[in-house]
């Protein structure tokens, strides 16, 4: 199934295939993956993601944020918790930032960073493109394009692409893992920026808790196919 949720040790193995031994710009590497995942964050947002929201004046990292109607979703303002274990990512990629003299500005507050610059670069340490593809009924319809192309060249050098992962898998197992800290479905749909009934459906595709479920179906379309090419071979027998 294409999009089906993250499990844990394919988790790993993304991180794993896209981390070379001692390249300090593995954290810039795999940043965006990690908002998505842990933040379901979308694509788009986390391209336009201003400094500001990250680093308060007074240099400290926030724990929630709340994503403007400029950038959010669907033009709708929703919170955003930072988990713990991002915060050492944070910081190691804002010493990355600064050792390479990135969204700097003469002023010590923001640590030393321009609150307008967007927060996210890649591994050339400029932000990723986006690109304008016609209009909604009411907007220009924009796609972050740089970072599409790199979030999916991840997934494929970790060889998940060809068992059903993609970008949208991302934001789904975001909200599985939530519902299975105790969030409840409302919570998770504001955090998500999705409907309550999305959230149900990526629900039933919990493939740790369907798996038995899942693998019924899929060895029964086994079944008949094979059973299709025994008939097949012995129709066109002599």
């Amino acid at each position: 199934m294409k999009g089906r949720p993250i499990q844990k040790a394919e988790w790993k193995l993304l991180f794993k295939k896209n981390s070379p031994r001692n390249d300090e710009f593995n954290v810039v590497r795999l940043l965006p993956i990690k908002l998505a995942l842990m933040c379901g964050m979308r694509e788009l947002e986390i391209a336009l993601l201003p400094m500001s929201l990250i680093v308060n004046s007074n240099g400290t990292l926030n724990e929630i944020l709340v994503l403007p109607q400029a950038i959010a979703h669907k033009g709708k303002e929703r919170p955003v918790i930072i988990p713990e274990e991002l915060h050492a990512d944070f910081e190691l990629y804002l010493q990355v930032l600064r050792k390479y003299g990135i969204n700097s500005w003469p002023h010590p507050s923001y640590c030393g960073f321009d609150p307008n610059s967007l927060f996210v670069v890649d591994e050339s340490l400029t932000p990723y493109t986006t690109q304008c593809r016609g209009r909604t009924s009411s907007s220009k319809r924009v796609v972050a394009k740089g970072l599409n192309d790199h979030m999916d060249r991840l997934i494929k050098n970790a060889g998940l692409d060809v068992v059903g992962v993609n970008r949208k898998s991302l934001l789904r197992t975001f909200t599985i893992e939530a519902v299975r800290c105790k969030w409840s479905i409302q919570d998770v749909a504001l955090m998500s920026g999705l409907s309550q009934d999305s959230v149900a459906q990526n629900l039933v595709m919990d493939v740790s808790q369907y798996s038995p479920l899942s693998n019924y179906f899929s060895e029964r379309e086994n079944r008949k196919n094979r059973v299709a090419k025994l008939r097949r071979r012995w129709t066109f027998e002599n």
